[in-house]
């Protein structure tokens, strides 16, 4: 059989939404998130050979290394058909009043956490030709207010990205924005953000959400699992916006 593909931040929102998709395609997926939601035990009922979940916190590489450990022992196998970097969490602050402590936290998950699971995953992923996929966010490419430590974050993984493509070539590596996105960690920087984000920032939100331009996490979920099985070379190294990974990806 082809090799697993290893999920983190898999037990709600964009990173649930994947795992069904990989799911429903017929992958053997294992997830790594800190909790299992009631969602994702239902998956796991539901896909009782395939799926394979484990507990823990993405920022300790102890944790992680030894979940991927744990997934490839669990499916008897050493290959890794993907790896999908999810988990995130957000720094919301206006730099002026932001807590160092915060930033230390969001970088240690959003950025550092890639390091020692890549560094454990390659032997298996050039073993079965697998690809990288990291969740970037516009917020990398673009300054909004109030958002300077999670955008920062997010940046680091996109340039991350482009030089582990050039050390890595023979596996293709894609940071993916997934968009604007109705999930529970957008409505809480929603309601944190209110007293940092610029006030047009604020009215575009409003605005997106009541035309309906707010996607639901089954978009980027379809998108981000396309680019677990597909992405081809000429993509790696690049962060795609979510229009560009749309189109690429024929959703």
């Amino acid at each position: 059989m082809s090799g697993i593909i290893f999920l983190t931040g898999a037990s709600r929102g964009i990173g649930l939404a994947i795992a069904i998709e990989l799911l429903k395609s017929g992958q053997r997926v294992a997830t790594f998130a800190r909790t299992t939601s009631p969602e994702l035990a239902a998956l796991q009922s539901q896909y009782p050979d395939t799926l394979f979940t484990v507990n823990g916190d993405i920022a300790d590489p102890a944790s992680s290394t030894s979940a991927l450990k744990k997934s490839l022992e669990h499916f008897k196998t050493t290959s890794i058909a993907a790896l999908v970097l999810n988990a995130g969490v957000q720094a919301i602050s206006v730099v002026a009043r932001a807590s160092l402590d915060d930033w230390k936290r969001a970088f240690d998950v959003n950025f550092f956490s890639a390091l020692p699971i890549v560094q454990a995953a390659l032997p298996g992923l050039k073993e079965g030709g697998g690809r990288i996929v990291l969740v970037s966010a516009s917020a990398a490419v673009m300054p909004i207010q109030g958002m300077a430590g999670y955008s920062a974050s997010k940046a680091a993984l996109n340039a991350f990205a482009a030089t582990l493509a050039v050390e890595e070539p023979s596996i293709p590596v894609v940071a993916v924005d997934p968009g604007l996105v109705a999930t529970s960690m957008a409505m809480e920087a929603g309601i944190k953000g209110k007293d940092h984000f610029a006030p047009d920032m604020l009215a575009f939100a409003a605005k997106a959400s009541e035309s309906g331009l707010v996607l639901k996490p089954d978009a980027p979920g379809r998108v981000i699992s396309w680019f677990a099985l597909n992405a081809s070379k000429e993509v790696s190294g690049k962060y795609l916006s979510w229009a560009d990974a749309a189109k690429i990806a024929g959703v």
